[in-house]
């Protein structure tokens, strides 16, 4: 939602990449899946390989706000590469609250059925660390209003 509304401020389009995978894999399997559903029947590395394929299209051309997948940054080993010349900024969350939000949408198809906070809480240790190095740029989304963050990003990217 945050990256809609930079989107919206700055004039730039805005490209979600779940929404990516989704076309990407519809133009190759010839069938429409959701994001959860492809990576719940086709697998991790499947929908990695989606996920950097889908990446690489969207970074072709410039002036736009992606916002990344949770897992994005582990479909590739060329990711971070590819990130490099690109500002990048990570959003962080209470992670209470964040799992509460993650869960608004239902269990994730990566997640264990028998115990998703677990599963957060296990993918929230492994992946911060790596979201912070990629980082440019990282601000906390736990209390600010998203206009307020949105503010904070332009200003802070002197793109004001």
């Amino acid at each position: 939602y945050v990256g809609k509304v930079l989107s919206q401020r700055l004039g730039w389009p805005f490209l979600d990449l779940d929404n990516l995978i989704e076309a990407l894999y519809a133009e190759k399997q010839g069938e429409a899946l959701g994001f959860r559903e492809i990576y719940k029947r086709h697998g991790a590395a499947f929908f990695r390989q989606l996920e950097e394929d889908s990446l690489k299209k969207a970074l072709i051309r410039g002036g736009q706000v992606i916002a990344l997948g949770g897992g994005t940054i582990f479909a590739s080993p060329e990711i971070p590469a590819l990130l490099k010349d690109q500002e990048v900024i990570c959003l962080t969350v209470e992670p209470t609250l964040l799992f509460q939000r993650i869960m608004k949408q239902g269990i994730p198809a990566f997640f264990d059925t028998d115990d998703p906070e677990g599963s957060f809480w296990s993918l929230y240790r492994e992946r911060t660390p790596h979201y912070q190095n990629l980082a440019h740029y990282t601000f906390d989304n736990t209390v600010k209003t998203v206009e307020e963050l949105v503010e904070e990003v332009v200003i802070t990217l002197g793109l004001i």
